[in-house]
């Protein structure tokens, strides 16, 4: 069996560094072959790196994906921090960076992205259109004042997405794979989407909590059996269809000072 751990929404900050600390060490004592942080591991960049370097005696394979709040600008502008900076950061203390090129082990293949949001996620009993989205997200996400980079939100998804599907299409191209994990910052699935009724300002915000675009990509792919997210600090586990029987999909149930994990063992032989 080969153990994978997935963890997200480290949220690094001194004020947590002893249950991060302790956290990191419970990883550690579960000897995975391999570890993947679904983003959000710490802003500004010296909290990112702070979050890797938890990990930096733990003896396996190591992936990272960034978080929307990894992305916040700080010393380096957010376009910076996605075409470099947290990728070199990554590497520099040990970690592969998952947003780039898929890994193989055996018959498992691991693919991932952030994701980001697309507004698919949004509840279409609001009535609201994509527009209102984009023009009123500094209202109720912070994405908005701390991102400062040329895309729209579709556009950035989109093209994740576009990548995402190449990596995944390869992947799955490769006779030698048999099972696919998914790793994503941003759920894909409607499933994954806590929808509470009554409560307008919460199912509004789920526009940014979710892309249900690129869930439909991951369905598609026959090879897909676990997909595991972070983001939404709602953990849980659903069964969610797809083409090729029933994908299980994971939300890992991290919060801020509370870090929690997933833990696969799956064959690779």
């Amino acid at each position: 069996m080969y153990r994978v751990i997935v963890t997200a929404d480290l949220h690094y900050h001194l004020q947590w560094h002893e249950v991060l600390e302790a956290f990191a060490r419970s990883v550690k004592r579960a000897r995975p072959d391999c570890l993947v942080v679904a983003g959000d591991v710490g802003h500004p960049l010296h909290h990112f790196v702070a979050g890797l370097r938890l990990f930096a005696d733990l003896p396996c394979l190591k992936l990272v994906l960034a978080g929307n709040h990894d992305l916040w600008t700080g010393v380096y502008h957010s376009e910076r921090l996605w075409k470099s900076e947290l990728a070199l950061a990554s590497r520099r203390y040990g970690f592969h960076w998952l947003e780039a090129e898929s890994f193989k082990s055996g018959k498992l293949g691991i693919c991932g992205t952030l994701g980001w949001y697309d507004y698919s996620a949004k509840d279409p009993s609001l009535g609201f259109t994509d527009r209102d989205y984009a023009v009123n997200k500094s209202q109720v996400n912070n994405d908005a004042h701390y991102l400062d980079w040329r895309w729209s939100d579709r556009e950035f998804a989109d093209e994740l997405v576009a990548q995402f599907e190449r990596r995944l299409a390869a992947l799955h191209a490769d006779p030698a794979v048999a099972e696919i994990l998914v790793v994503t910052h941003v759920p894909p699935f409607e499933a994954n989407i806590l929808r509470k009724s009554g409560d307008p300002f919460w199912n509004f915000s789920n526009a940014y909590f979710g892309n249900l675009t690129l869930g439909k990509v991951i369905a598609a792919c026959p090879k897909v059996r676990r997909v595991v997210s972070g983001h939404t600090h709602v953990g849980g586990t659903w069964r969610v269809p797809g083409v090729a029987g029933e994908i299980i999909s994971y939300v890992v149930d991290s919060e801020y000072g509370r870090p929690a994990m997933i833990e696969l063992d799956l064959e690779v032989e």
